[in-house]
């Protein structure tokens, strides 16, 4: 890759992940430079195993590049079950917590496109679901659980 393109890249990514930090935290360098980070974490934490998988599959080691997507797949269930159970217990659908549920097709969409945004879509719809099904049929919330 030339350095043209590799800035052309680098601008790109960075314009993007840009998107994903408040407005109220770019004001300020310090808080703009952690939110920057916690966004490259992310992505990094998402795309590490893939690509993990798919050096090893490439290696010919098939067999660790499915063990190692069935744990990311692990890992993905795990996480839209922490944010339904937090969504449901700190407020039911409108909790900050259920606002998460839209950011990985967000993210998906402005770094993957819509079919991307679409898959993850698909896996956060069930959670906000279930969240805004049991509160429209009166499913009581845990004691204390209601915002403000």
């Amino acid at each position: 890759m030339n350095d043209n393109s590799s800035q052309r890249w680098t601008g790109h990514y960075l314009g993007v992940a840009h998107r994903f930090v408040p407005a109220a935290l770019q004001q300020d360098a310090a808080l703009n430079a952690r939110a920057s980070n916690l966004v490259n974490a992310a992505v990094c934490a998402g795309t590490a195993g893939p690509l993990h998988a798919l050096a090893c599959w490439l290696l010919g080691l098939r067999t660790a590049a499915v063990e190692i997507l069935l744990c990311c797949v692990a890992m993905l269930v795990a996480l839209f079950f922490n944010f339904t159970w937090l969504g449901w217990h700190l407020g039911g659908i409108a909790a900050p917590t259920v606002s998460r549920l839209i950011t990985g097709p967000t993210a998906a969409m402005f770094l993957g496109g819509k079919r991307c945004a679409g898959v993850w879509l698909e896996l956060s719809r069930p959670s906000a679901t279930l969240i805004h099904g049991l509160q429209a049929h009166g499913v009581a919330q845990p004691p204390g659980s209601r915002a403000p």
